[in-house]
């Protein structure tokens, strides 16, 4: 009987290690709870990847360009998943869900020019976030209020010109952070921003390599050495939304100076070839002027010849 309790039990094993093995995707290799799906030439996220393949799912050095809905919702337990070096430009807002025990996301070496940050919102335990090597511009929203425990925030080398102070301000965790290799505009715009960076700069990696690069004069200077009093002037100048409201009153004015003065041309115009037109048609009457003649003697009867009184 334990002989054959023996026997069964390794069938078991079997059946569900042959199992596990199938789940695994033919083009992947999966062991040790590693997915490993690099430099596979992949244009896409494999379909049959199931929850037990493992918590670390490897799928850098492929063509993959969307990440679309649900792509990982199989995979619920994933704990570390690495993108990196691909060409993705578009990532639907519910592509990460059902990752709630992520906490390590690379999506760097790709193609993004923007990223909404709600994309990132049901990766409540990410730990390390890299968005390095990117062509961003903006990060559009608000950083997550799940994002409580991110460590790591890596965003060098895109196009960032300024952050929001409320984003940084809400990663209370936040130990690294990379800046570096981005065009930023050390303007009344960012002036939150450097306030942050100013009580917070032993988390700035790569120090010296974190420039300004607007203003021109200020093109190469280190943000991190900008001074918050070089700020103060910013209080008297007009909010971003205030120059857009005189800027959308000055031209709605000069247009309607313009239609005005068009309007009394076209009047004055109309007008004066009416007084024109009235004069070219009007039709004279000429009266014959009554001569008065001082001769008091003649004296005239209707059609008759005068008759001179004798």
């Amino acid at each position: 009987m334990g002989g054959w309790a023996r026997r069964c039990a390794f069938v078991v094993a079997a059946v569900l290690s042959g199992s596990l093995a199938l789940a695994c995707p033919e083009i992947c290799s999966c062991t040790d709870g590693t997915v490993d799906c690099d430099s596979k030439g992949l244009y896409y996220v494999p379909e049959d990847m199931s929850d037990g393949d493992g918590d670390t799912v490897l799928l850098a050095f492929n063509q993959i360009s969307t990440l679309g809905a649900l792509t990982f919702y199989t995979q619920q337990h994933l704990d570390h998943l690495e993108l990196q070096n691909n060409v993705i430009v578009n990532i639907d807002t519910d592509a990460f869900h059902g990752l709630s025990n992520l906490t390590y996301l690379d999506l760097s070496s790709n193609q993004l020019s923007s990223i909404s940050l709600d994309v990132l919102q049901p990766l409540s335990n990410l730990s390390m976030l890299h968005l390095g090597n990117n062509k961003i511009v903006s990060l559009a929203g608000d950083m997550p209020d799940s994002f409580t425990g991110l460590q790591v925030l890596y965003l060098q080398n895109n196009a960032l010109m300024g952050l929001s102070g409320d984003l940084l301000g809400n990663l209370p965790s936040l130990v690294h952070l990379r800046l570096d290799g981005n065009v930023w505009a050390c303007t009344c715009q960012n002036l939150a921003m450097v306030n942050w960076l100013d009580a917070n700069s032993q988390k700035i990696e790569e120090r010296n390599r974190t420039w300004c690069s607007f203003p021109e004069d200020m093109a190469h200077f280190p943000l991190l050495d900008v001074h918050v009093d070089s700020f103060q002037h910013c209080d008297e100048l007009f909010t971003p939304v205030e120059y857009f409201f005189f800027l959308c009153v000055g031209l709605i004015l000069f247009a309607s100076s313009i239609v005005l003065c068009l309007v009394v041309s076209v009047m004055t115009t109309s007008y004066r070839r009416f007084q024109r037109h009235r004069v070219d048609n009007q039709v004279y009457v000429y009266k014959k002027s009554t001569r008065v003649t001082d001769r008091s003697d003649v004296i005239t009867y209707g059609h008759h010849l005068p008759v001179i009184n004798a």
